[in-house]
């Protein structure tokens, strides 16, 4: 189980263990927005699966018009479900620009704090927690969103 997110012809497989991983990093970062709740009128992808792409309801769920649930930054619901959501490019670049403002060393320390206090959370989990496996996977995460910022990228 983990999130599939594409767009901009880019695509990437993330397990849950380490999208937790990124969440608690890009928090740390200044990355998301927290405090966005997801909007009014939203169902559970189940609801509309398997609709033609014409079906208002569709439409409506993929937010292929409607642009109120876009912000300055990503947030961060968007990236703890694998429901669909759309990650603007606006989002994206607003999160990228919030990154950019830590030397590499000051994300290399909080990498780190996110590896070690994660453990305690995770202790049985079968995946192990390595800060180089990590330093990896943030890599091809940034390499995404830079892919990504001029279209946007959906999390299914």
């Amino acid at each position: 189980m983990g999130y599939d997110v594409y767009g901009n012809g880019e695509r990437l497989s993330i397990n849950i263990f380490w999208m937790s991983h990124f969440r608690s990093l890009m928090e740390r970062l200044g990355m998301l927005d927290l405090e966005a709740t997801t909007p009014d009128g939203w169902e559970p992808p189940e609801a509309w699966w398997g609709l033609p792409k014409e079906h208002p309801n569709y439409r409506r769920q993929c937010r292929l018009e409607d642009q109120s649930c876009l912000g300055p930054l990503i947030p961060l619901y968007k990236l703890s479900s694998n429901d669909f959501w759309l990650v603007s490019p606006a989002e994206i670049t607003t999160a990228l620009e919030a990154l950019g403002r830590f030397p590499e060393a000051q994300v290399r320390f909080a990498m780190t704090w996110v590896v070690h206090g994660q453990e305690e959370l995770f202790r049985t989990h079968a995946t192990p927690t390595s800060l180089l496996t990590f330093q990896d996977l943030w890599g091809e995460w940034i390499a995404f969103l830079y892919a990504t910022a001029p279209v946007g990228f959906r999390v299914g």
